[in-house]
């Protein structure tokens, strides 16, 4: 008997509220990770624009 019976992937329907939440946050990822990678280039003008 498995444990995740119930979690098989022809089961698993999530709801379209569920679906659309799951895109907003791969899109939150997407767009943190890419901030990440671009930090060197808007890091320095925010901080100098945040201290003038």
């Amino acid at each position: 008997m498995s444990f995740n019976c119930n979690w098989r992937k022809e089961d698993y329907r999530p709801s379209p509220a569920l679906k659309a939440f799951q895109i907003f946050l791969l899109i939150l990822i997407v767009i943190g990770i890419t901030l990440i990678i671009t930090r060197d280039s808007w890091v320095p003008k925010l901080v100098e624009y945040i201290l003038r």
